[in-house]
């Protein structure tokens, strides 16, 4: 938004003041001490819907794609790294976020440990820093009894 100038009585001159406002979701810049809110979209790429034992490891890793709305993109988070929280919903077992992903790319992964318990479990990812709906995504899979 631009307001309207005003004019200096001795220059003649208009000064004009910028104003922007830049809200919603946190995304980081890896080297500036502050957050620039950035409306942000979480997107599954890998990892939803697999099958496997009772605790172990899902062969494949869980890996997202988060980036700026397109409707609010803007030099103010070009090249900002997102913080996603990593949380396991039902089912127990653990999940691991990468820590060398998201630093030069917006895909995020993590590694997903099946509970001790048989039958469907729940990861979700979603972007911290929010201040009014968080951008977030369900990653499901099956724990199947161990075979003998």
């Amino acid at each position: 938004m631009i307001r309207a100038g005003r004019r200096f009585a001795r220059s003649g001159r208009y000064a004009f003041v910028a104003v922007a406002v830049v809200t919603t979701v946190g995304c980081q810049s890896p080297t500036a001490p502050f957050t620039v809110k950035c409306p942000s979209v979480l997107t599954i790429v890998a990892g939803d819907n697999q099958r496997a034992a009772m605790s172990t490891a899902l062969p494949t890793a869980l890996e997202v794609h988060a980036t700026v709305s397109p409707a609010h993109r803007s030099m103010f988070c070009a090249g900002f790294v997102f913080n996603i929280a990593w949380s396991v919903e039902s089912g127990g077992g653990s999940v691991v976020p990468d820590p060398l992903s998201g630093t030069i790319q917006t895909n995020y992964t993590a590694r997903w440990t099946l509970g001790p318990a048989p039958g469907p479990q729940t990861v979700r990812a979603t972007v911290r820093d929010s201040e009014e709906s968080p951008a977030t995504v369900v990653f499901r899979a099956v724990a199947e009894p161990q075979q003998p």
